[in-house]
């Protein structure tokens, strides 16, 4: 987002001179906050990189493993079980056997293989027109996209349900 906060504008009409090294450090990166008296703060420069990097060590720190179920869109509808593994390299396509569950942040084409085995793809990103959902549709594979937490949740050899028509995945005890 490329804005500036008001009272920044209201200072330089004051002073009648931008302070153009803040005008570029805005324009390059910002994050608007919202405080808790409803007005907003812009974060910029290092202040931007330091609260984005708190947030991303938050998300790192979340604990997925009390979580058995994640849910997203269906990309093609089916039902099935299986094993899963976790694929988001083509050099981690080895472990893929006929039948398991794909799951993958998100697929590219260098992942065709190891989806034309899986029995259902699951992507953490994605929407109805993204690689895992287009080919989920071309092989008639149970696809299940945007869970945004797949894999974390899954981890290799997890026994799962996939229920795509209502885009839910699922661990079963196996």
């Amino acid at each position: 987002m490329r804005s500036i906060p008001y009272d920044k504008i209201k200072l330089w009409l004051e002073k009648g001179q931008a302070d153009e090294d803040l005008i570029n450090s805005i324009r390059r990166y910002n994050i608007i906050v919202p405080n808790d008296d409803g007005t907003l703060s812009v974060l910029h420069g290092k202040e931007a990189n330091e609260f984005d990097k708190l947030i991303e060590r938050k998300k790192d720190q979340e604990d997925y493993s009390r979580l058995s179920k994640v849910k997203g869109n269906c990309a093609c509808p089916g039902k099935v079980t299986g094993r899963v593994k976790v694929i988001n390299l083509p050099q981690e396509m080895s472990k893929m056997n006929q039948g398991d569950i794909l799951v993958s942040i998100a697929t590219t084409p260098s992942l065709v293989p190891a989806m034309k085995k899986a029995a259902a793809i699951v992507t953490n990103e994605g929407g109805l027109t993204c690689h895992a959902a287009i080919v989920s549709r071309e092989l008639g594979l149970p696809g299940v996209i945007g869970t945004n937490i797949a894999t974390k949740v899954f981890k290799d050899n997890d026994f799962v349900e996939v229920d795509a028509a209502k885009g839910v995945v699922k661990k079963l005890n196996n």
